[in-house]
């Protein structure tokens, strides 16, 4: 679950933000640059819920794509691509580590479109691909398999040219994974249901 205090700093920051930069429009619109691509890093912090195994899963730092295209200037459908990579513990001891493909796809409505700074929120749907699991315990699992979930998105961005731009965001997601292992049943249900953060600079076209 995310820490109301957590979830309440970004609200503060978005509200500052949308203040702060609500009268500073340019003329940007969807139609001139539809498209908005980006790279940068993102932080992964999974909140685990293991019922049987009582699993836990460290943090991930690594790259990220974005891209987004502008329906309208505020209206936006966005995707992601990145590989996180978790290493699994349970009371102290190793279960291995496993890669996580995430396949996002969120809808976005922007507030303050072409302000200087532009805050916006955002809802959507999550499948997790496992692949290249190892370790002790993990050799023994025949599959993790991910089932469709939800995110909520917090975020920002800080235009720094006519087409260029940064971007704060901040997401959550809900989702479930069946644990199977192999030659035999179901293990578990887990949630990883991660919070993620990511800056990124990219740019319109």
């Amino acid at each position: 679950m995310v820490k109301a205090g957590y979830c309440f700093s970004w609200v503060t920051v978005l509200l500052l933000a949308g203040a702060s930069g609500a009268s500073a429009e340019d003329s940007t619109k969807a139609e001139d640059w539809p498209w908005a691509a980006s790279l940068g890093v993102l932080y992964v912090h999974p909140n685990v819920s293991s019922p049987v195994v009582h699993a836990e899963a460290d943090d991930n730092v690594t790259p990220v794509a974005n891209l987004s295209y502008f329906v309208t200037s505020n209206f936006a459908l966005h995707a992601a691509a990145a590989i996180t990579r978790h290493r699994l513990t349970a009371n102290g001891s190793d279960l291995g580590s496993v890669s996580i493909v995430p396949f996002n796809l969120l809808a976005q409505w922007h507030f303050l479109p072409g302000a200087k700074i532009s805050p916006y929120v955002g809802v959507g749907l999550t499948h997790p691909l496992y692949y290249n699991q190892s370790g002790p315990v993990l050799d023994h699992v025949d599959q993790f398999h991910g089932q469709f979930g939800a995110i909520g998105e917090l975020g920002v961005n800080f235009p720094v040219g006519r087409r260029t731009f940064v971007n704060l965001d901040w997401k959550h997601f809900w989702a479930k994974t069946d644990v199977i292992l192999k030659g035999g049943p179901k293990l578990e249900t887990t949630t990883l249901d991660p919070d993620a953060v990511t800056i990124a600079y990219g740019i319109r076209f």
